[in-house]
């Protein structure tokens, strides 16, 4: 169940990261919790490590692998986008008292492939763990 909750929230940080509003104002409106104040995205050296880091890891190396035998298109690691968690990110987004599925520090890697059709698949990780993938038509 936890991997589950993580997963859907993950796909939901990763396309607010790649995914812009289209008007400004409307990312203001309403009542509901963006998670935008929940993490920042890293840049510069701080990213470097992180990246370098990830591109050494098996879970990144058997990932490459299978979706390059599997027809995906990879253009290199200069598109990925790297997060820090700066607060807690709840269930229920404004519940304090609910569960917790990603802590404070986390570090999120989302890196962009392209499906054998032109299609922009995102795959994200978690503290270096798979969190699945998000298709960005």
């Amino acid at each position: 169940m936890k991997k589950l909750l993580t997963l859907l929230f993950t796909s939901l940080i990763v396309l607010l990261m790649f995914v812009g509003s289209g008007n400004v104002a409307f990312a203001h409106e309403g009542e509901e919790d963006c998670f935008c104040d929940s993490f920042i995205i890293l840049d510069g050296a701080e990213k470097n490590k992180i990246v370098a880091e990830f591109l050494a890891s098996d879970e990144f190396k058997t990932l490459k692998l299978t979706n390059l035998e599997s027809g995906y298109k990879w253009k290199g690691i200069s598109k990925a986008e790297v997060t820090r968690f700066i607060k807690d990110v709840h269930l229920v987004p404004n519940d304090p008292e609910s569960p917790v599925i990603i802590e404070t520090g986390a570090i999120g890697v989302a890196v962009p492939f392209f499906t054998s059709d032109g299609k922009l698949e995102v795959f994200y990780f978690l503290n270096g763990e798979p969190g699945g993938s998000q298709v960005i038509e």
